[in-house]
């Protein structure tokens, strides 16, 4: 039987929520990490404004960011018009069913094509692995 990580690395793309992007530039080796996976990385503009907008006293979070898409360790996207329509669902549902604008744009681009999956900060510490999303 396949492990999480396992299906993770048989995936073209895998799309990171703000958390855990926060996170990773957290760590100070952001670029080290990125270029050892054998998969490529996105995150929506939403979730890019989240992380934008998160004070860090030690550093830059979007100047850092920018280096990482820069660099092509990360890919920026956007949700298509023909998308939208689910985002609105994900971030309209009644508490506590509703999600925040990153974390549903997240959502919506990992279901955009079968083979990508999402990492998204789940109730407990560190990452959980979403599938089938």
């Amino acid at each position: 039987m396949k492990s999480a990580l396992d299906e993770i690395e048989e995936t073209s793309e895998v799309v990171l929520d703000a958390s855990v992007v926060i996170n990773l530039l957290g760590t100070g080796v952001a670029k080290k990490i990125l270029t050892a996976f054998e998969f490529k990385c996105a995150i929506d503009k939403l979730a890019v404004q989240e992380i934008v907008r998160h004070p860090r006293p030690d550093g830059d979070l979007k100047k850092e960011l920018g280096l990482l898409v820069r660099e092509g360790l990360i890919r920026e996207v956007k949700l298509s018009d023909a998308r939208y329509k689910d985002f609105l669902e994900l971030v309209g549902a009644p508490s506590p069913d509703g999600l925040g604008d990153g974390e549903a744009a997240t959502l919506v681009q990992a279901r955009v094509t079968s083979r990508q999956r999402s990492l998204m900060r789940g109730d407990m510490p560190g990452c959980q692995y979403q599938r089938n999303v």
